[in-house]
């Protein structure tokens, strides 16, 4: 390393943040297999303490060495503001002591001192489920837990110790250039592990970072894209190494190093490299997927086949990230008095107004009061603490989560429906459907005609903001406004969003902003088809004749990417703007989150919904596991996705005639028959010249249909449990099956000396044939978090769906796309329809009548399944009241109506908001929490989930108001879950004109259960002979604390 880092000339840098910091954080390593005095650790503490902010007793040296030595070097270590690590340790304790020998070794760290225990995912070699559990244990005994996980490669692509001096390595000749773990399985495991509570992710630097000249750039950028700069550390294992992690992260990446590193380390984190980072970005653009090596300063290109897609672009944290300051519900009428306030506050802590101007990125001032501005964390802190502040957030990164869909659900648009809800409703009619979501709209597609439109509703105040390749004058009665907002994300991003790669406008990038849009609100457009899929038929939005204000929010960056800044701000001006619905297809990037209601879209839809304003969200497509649900908030429709009944078929034809049905997307000419070979993993990658190759879904991946394009393969067989989202290219041989039939045609290639399979492009198979099911990808319940308040809400159909897409030289206009944001426009649209049938209903009375209207069969009376490792009848957690029937969502009978107090009592049940907060929230002062008797079960949902169940009956309350006939009684009808007792108090709601509102309870109790189950899942019905009234019921007793260990 250059002589100037060294610490003689080093200069402190004055914006590094004070310890403990969340990012920039350097863990050293300490004694390895032997005692290392005490003087030489009191030496390195006392000269470099306040750089060091972890100690790692690495590999098994604690083992070795005396406690007593461990805990005099953990108390010096607290006594400098180190935390403390054990080393992989674990796997031993678990190979000779399984859990209990665990627990004891936690138990055990803990009463050392020690900080944090380091699990190596790769040693462990246990079930992925397994490890979570490992995790789980580690969290609940007080410690930090840090997964530790190496990425391997075939041995032939590491080069030789005696090639990797720097400079001096030339990359070899490409043989089986393929992962042997694949890096997408590897961060998934590690996000299952960030969502079951760990602190970091550390990433081996074997095969990956050990060597400065075959580093691989291309893999640490993808970690560091997906998990973040904060949630991960490298082991940078020798000066060149850390240096290169400086430049090309900047200085918050997170390094464990040797401790002669510290100092060197810190000069590079210091103030002048890291305006040399910013320059090198600005100027060089993203970081390359390379090796370092070569001549000079290296270049070596990797080989082609190893870099599955481009490197992502990772923001660098910056000096002074974005915070958001939320003060509830607005003070003033006049929005500039509101941000004359928010500069008032700031400038407070910051000094100056110059500066407090310099520093505001946006002004929440229309329907809820807060600002967004550029701080300091000491500066952000002062704000914390400033008395009219409810909240404060860092700025956090989001993502973005047709033809026969109406048909199926039933809102047809022919004459013999002209009594359904889309005719009744006018198609929409008068209804404004903003749109928060990525990419904009591309406003010359078909489906946003105005012809036979009449003027803009008179209560629309928003306009269209022109900017690149988009005029004001794109807008029109159909479209009637577009804006979009970046501030946000440019705040915390290295460089700053440009022309080059977005459209700095409204203007659509990536077509996710038009398929949405189309989907919730499209006009009639004819002759729509995908290569033959639905060929002449008429495409339509569900309120064709709704109005449309699109907000842009996200970004093509990064695979689609937006900042909590923005989204708040384009939530703002809608609330202003006058949109009756929102539809937004954006969730957060982790899928468990214990304070979802502070960031993402929680609260400034909380202040939509309070102003009328329907919100709807998707579930997220983390599925099929348990607990991924995202935008878990009660006052939000939370969103599953479904399938259509339309099955896109493609058949596998074997040389002795046998032929078996797949999915496919594939549209080019039929494959004839064919050599084809069996793979385990991406080992073989390099022999599949020619041939079609079938692999099986297991722990090791499957290469992607591209990488065995690059090396030769003409096609692809995929065995796998089922899923109906399918990710093949259309234009290569790519084929889905499940295992029964893999296994079938495995058998005969094992018994056939030269096996070939012929393969068909793709037919549309429609009608009753086809099963409806939940996605596997669409994200399920409970909410780790609220797990009383059931979510997903409802399920709708957004898999494959037929949606126009933007123009290119080489893409026909109409696509079939998948996932819950694709669901979410869906029922947005039906939402829309029914504002227009019931100006009166509140969101809450929307929701609660598309939610007990749903039905948990198909159109065609077929139980839904739910896809999975095992597919299953679907339940609650899949699809929460069921697939929407929105004939009947028009007529619910009855519907569970919730205001603020229902909203109040769960953020106060959740230990959130306590009175002051919720007084400054809901601008009331008179608004308090409720009494500390009072339970988040008793929130008026339209669902009851028992979560915790100890024995003792539970009694839960409940409110409906009668939206039928004035004259009306109700019987219940119970359906309760297997082994519990349900009993409903009174035995019939009377309704007349006089009352039109009516309260019950329902007591459950455990029947015969004496020990922890899982969820048994049921129902209520309340029915009067023509309506039907359903919510779900979903019971888990809970006897023993820490079940699930």
């Amino acid at each position: 390393m250059a002589g100037h880092y060294r610490w003689k000339s080093f200069e402190e840098n004055e914006d590094r943040p004070e310890k403990p910091r969340r990012y920039g954080v350097t863990e050293m390593r300490g004694p390895r297999y032997s005692v290392l005095s005490q003087n030489v650790l009191q030496e390195i503490f006392e000269s470099m303490g306040q750089f060091v902010d972890g100690l790692k007793f690495s590999g098994g040296s604690n083992s070795l060495i005396p406690k007593s030595f461990i805990k005099q070097a953990i108390d010096m270590a607290h006594e400098h503001d180190v935390y403390v690590s054990t080393g992989d340790w674990a796997e031993h304790v678990l190979r000779s002591g399984g859990p209990s020998g665990f627990k004891e070794y936690i138990e055990e760290c803990k009463q050392l001192g020690f900080d944090t225990i380091e699990l190596n995912a790769n040693s462990l070699e246990v079930p992925e489920d397994t490890l979570l559990r490992y995790v789980r244990m580690i969290k609940n005994g007080g410690l930090r837990a840090k997964p530790i996980f190496a990425v391997k490669f075939n041995k032939s692509d590491i080069p030789g110790r005696r090639n990797r001096a720097f400079g001096s390595y030339v990359v070899p000749e490409p043989r089986s250039s393929e992962f042997v773990e694949d890096i997408d399985l590897l961060i998934r495991k590690a996000e299952r592990c960030l969502e079951a509570g760990a602190d970091t992710i550390m990433i081996d630097a074997d095969d990956v970072c050990n060597y400065a000249d075959s580093i691989r750039a291309d893999i640490i950028a993808k970690v560091i894209g997906r998990l973040g700069v904060e949630k991960t550390m490298f082991e940078a294992s020798d000066a060149k190494l850390a240096e290169w992690f400086i430049k090309r992260y900047g200085p918050n990446v997170n390094l464990y190093v040797d401790h002669s590193q510290i100092m060197d380390l810190e000069c590079l984190r210091g103030r002048h490299l890291a305006f040399a980072f910013l320059a090198n970005v600005t100027s060089a653009g993203p970081p390359e997927a390379d090796f370092i090596g070569g001549p000079g300063q290296g270049g070596g290109a990797p080989d082609p086949a190893r870099v599955e897609e481009p490197p992502v672009v990772v923001p660098f944290v910056p000096k002074s990230p974005v915070y958001i300051i939320y003060l509830g519900a607005t003070k003033h009428d006049d929005p500039k008095l509101v941000a004359q306030s928010h500069l008032e506050i700031l400038k407070s802590v910051l000094g100056s107004e110059e500066a407090a101007k310099s520093s505001m990125i946006y002004n929440y001032q229309y329907g809820f009061s807060g600002f967004a501005a550029k701080l300091k964390p000491a500066e952000a802190q002062k704000l914390k603490n400033h008395p009219e502040v409810i909240t404060l957030v860092i700025n956090r990164k989001l993502v973005m989560q047709t033809t026969r869909t109406w048909d199926y659900l039933g809102l047809f648009s022919t004459p013999a429906s002209s009594k359904g809800l889309l005719q009744g409703s006018n198609m929409g009619s008068g209804a404004i459907i903003g749109v928060i979501d990525s990419a904009g709209i591309w406003s010359e597609s078909g489906v946003f005609d105005d012809n036979g439109y009449g003027p803009t509703p008179k209560q629309w105040k928003g306009q269209c903001v022109s900017g690149d390749q988009f005029k004001a004058e794109d807008c029109n009665k159909k479209l009637i406004g577009a804006k979009y907002y970046m501030d946000g994300l440019n705040a915390d991003l290295a460089t700053s969003i440009n022309s080059s790669t977005e459209h700095i406008s409204p203007r659509d990038h990536n077509g996710h902003g038009t398929q949405v849009s189309s989907t919730v609100a499209g006009s009639f457009l004819s002759n729509l088809t995908f290569s033959g899929l639905s060929a002449g038929s008429i495409m339509r939005g569900a309120a064709p004749k709704a109005h449309i204000a699109m907000y842009k929010a996200c970004w093509d960056v990064q695979g689609g990417m937006c900042s909590v800044a923005d989204v708040w701000k384009a939530f703002d001006e809608a609330i202003n703007d006058g949109v009756d619905v929102l539809s937004v297809s954006i969730g957060g990037l982790s899928k468990v989150r214990s304070l979802d209601v502070e960031v993402d879209i929680a609260i400034p839809a909380l202040h939509a919904v309070n102003k009328g304003i329907t919100v709807v969200s998707p579930a997220g497509n983390g599925g099929p596991r348990g607990t991924t649900v995202i935008n878990i908030s009660p006052w939000i429709i939370t969103v599953a996705a479904t399938t259509l009944d339309r099955s896109l078929s493609a058949f596998i034809t074997l040389d002795n005639n046998q032929t078996f049905m797949g999915q496919s997307m594939y549209t080019g000419p039929e494959l004839g028959f064919t050599d084809v070979m069996f793979s385990e993993d991406q080992s073989s990658v390099a022999t599949v010249k020619g041939k079609v190759v079938m692999y099986f879904e297991k722990e090791k991946p499957m290469p992607g249909p591209e990488i065995l394009q690059r090396n030769g393969a003409v096609g692809v067989i995929y065995v796998r449990t089922p899923s109906s989202r399918l990710e093949c290219p259309a234009n290569f041989p790519c084929i889905y099956i499940d295992i029964d039939i893999g296994s079938k045609i495995y058998f005969h290639m094992e018994t056939t000396s030269s096996p070939k399979v012929k393969i068909s492009p793709f037919k549309a198979v429609i009608g009753e044939s086809v099963a409806s099911t939940v996605g596997g990808s669409s994200s399920r319940g409970p909410s780790s978090f609220s797990p009383a308040i059931l979510k997903p809400d409802i399920a709708a159909p957004g898999l494959n769906l037929l949606t126009p897409r933007i123009p290119t030289d080489e893409d026909t206009s109409e696509f079939a796309y998948s996932g819950t944001s694709m669901a979410t426009p869906v029922i947005a649209g039906i939402v829309a329809l029914l504002k227009i049938s019931h100006p009166t209903w509140s969101p809450a009375a929307i929701k609660s009548a598309i939610v007990t209207t749903a039905r948990s069969t198909d159109p065609y009376g077929e139980p839904l399944t739910a896809e999975g490792t095992t597919p299953k009848i679907a339940d609650a957690f899949d699809y929460g009241g069921g697939l929407v029937d929105m004939e009947k969502a028009t007529n619910p009978g009855l519907v569970y109506d919730m205001d603020m107090n229902d909203y109040v009592h769960y953020l106060c049940s959740a230990a959130l908001y306590t009175d002051k907060r919720v007084s400054a929230l809901t601008g009331n002062v008179t608004t308090k929490c409720p009494s500390s008797s009072s339970s988040i079960l008793d929130i008026n949902v339209p669902s009851i989930t028992i979560p915790d169940l100890k024995g003792n009956v539970k009694v839960i309350t409940r409110t409906v108001t009668n939206v039928g006939p004035v004259d009306s009684v109700y019987k219940p009808v119970i359906k309760a879950p297997l082994g519990f007792d349900v009993k409903v108090s009174p035995e019939e709601l009377v309704f007349n004109k006089g009352t039109s509102k009516a309260a019950f309870t329902v007591s459950v109790s455990s029947g015969s259960y004496k020990v922890n189950t899982g969820f048994f899942f049921g129902s209520l019905t309340w029915s009067d002979g023509l309506h039907n009234v359903t919510i779900p019921v979903s019971v888990r007793t809970s006897f023993i604390d820490n079940f699930y260990l």
